[in-house]
């Protein structure tokens, strides 16, 4: 099984970036993704990803269930 909750690099790899690419789609704001701090570092909800991929990764994106 594969984990619900990922790190970066997980989702770097997942979209085929680099870390200072994901970065810089965060600062620039067209990565609608929210990060969930369990620890000191972010993890992103893995079908959150998928889902906004498979949506043609458009910046202004919500994950079902959000407001």
């Amino acid at each position: 099984n594969e984990p619900l909750l990922i790190p970066i690099a997980d989702v770097c790899t997942m979209l085929s970036i680099s870390k200072s690419a994901f970065y810089e789609l965060r600062a620039s704001g067209r990565l609608p993704l929210k990060a969930i701090r369990l620890s000191s570092k972010p993890l992103y909800n893995r079908e959150e990803v998928q889902s906004w991929v498979s949506a043609g990764c458009p910046a202004n994106w919500q994950a079902k269930g959000t407001t």
